[in-house]
């Protein structure tokens, strides 16, 4: 069973000009709550491939396990002028696990096995109609949702999905070309401010609040532009916490000798994500999932275990090996 410290949150931070946006590492409990979400994502991947394929092959099955966990996890939480509980906004990069599934040639009559999903290239537009429809009709896969309207205050954090969404009309998020030859609409953040900014843009949700979001990987230029433009357009402080993923990978763990050097306890976190993700996809995708999804994005005991890392040690669940 994988545990983390004690570690607090926290970063070296690179202001970004304009409004007040700083992005910088993060650590520690940052990758439970990150695997907590990996973990709803898998069973709803396995849903999918329930649903879509009545026989998978081994090679299919290890295909869709690559690209779900592998794919960037992105909680975005926002927290209204005046509001006592948060929006948390969460996000996977990529099409909907349908669209995964046809693009790997799990819905092919075809024998030729995995192919490149090209979901990324630039050739390859994100959020077309099916596109939108596919991902729309997997909601199902995941936590039920509170119904945000003009006027509503929660007296809880509310917890809501990414779609596959458009760039709204009127909207800023744009997914910019960086001259990486990919499309980054489909990225995690990206995903998650758009549907901030849909909420925005019909009265939902108050503007000129606080965004604290949590990455599991290394924000790019093009995620960076979004957090931006979305800060100077509706006047928000952002704070945004990556995990360290291009450096030297580090073991999987977390000690105390690492509290002074936020850039090594980065990459022990994400090492350690990246181990406890690939377990629980290759359980979750492995199983035959035919049932309800979970019924929380964090649960009671989850939020017990968040607020307990500060003073002792964080067990992530179904990692055992």
């Amino acid at each position: 069973m994988f545990k983390l410290a004690a570690f607090s949150l926290s970063a070296f931070i690179f202001p970004v000009a304009g409004q007040e946006v700083s992005i910088g590492y993060g650590a520690g409990n940052m990758a439970a709550m990150l695997a907590y979400d990996a973990d709803v994502y898998a069973t709803a991947a396995a849903a999918a491939l329930t649903a879509a394929v009545r026989a998978p092959s081994m090679k299919q099955i290890r295909a869709l396990e690559a690209k779900t966990h592998g794919a960037t996890i992105a909680i975005v939480e926002y927290r209204p002028p005046g509001w006592e509980h948060p929006i948390r906004i969460h996000s996977r990069s990529g099409r909907s696990n349908t669209s995964i599934i046809q693009r790997l040639g799990g819905l092919s009559d075809t024998s030729s096995g995995v192919t490149s999903t090209g979901e990324s290239d630039l050739e390859a537009p994100f959020a077309t109609p099916d596109d939108v429809a596919s991902d729309a009709a997997e909601a199902t896969y995941y936590p039920d949702e509170v119904s945000l309207r003009e006027g509503f205050r929660p007296t809880a954090p509310v917890d809501i999905r990414a779609p596959l969404l458009d760039q709204p009309t009127g909207g800023v998020v744009e997914a910019s070309i960086i001259g990486d030859g990919r499309n980054h609409a489909g990225d995690a953040e990206i995903k998650a401010l758009r549907k901030l900014e849909s909420l925005f843009i019909d009265s939902s949700v108050p503007q000129g609040g606080r965004i604290t979001a949590y990455v599991s990987k290394t924000v790019c230029a093009s995620c960076e532009a979004g957090f931006q433009a979305i800060a100077d357009t509706y006047r928000l402080s952002v704070q945004v916490y990556q995990l360290d993923e291009v450096n030297t990978p580090s073991q999987a763990g977390l000690y105390d000798v690492l509290q002074s050097d936020i850039t090594a306890a980065s990459r022990a976190s994400s090492t350690l994500l990246k181990t406890v993700r690939k377990s629980t996809t290759t359980e979750r995708l492995r199983q035959r999932i035919d049932g309800a999804p979970r019924a929380t994005w964090f649960d009671d005991v989850d939020l017990d275990h968040l607020a307990a890392a500060e003073a002792g040690s964080l067990s992530i669940r179904q990692c055992e090996q």
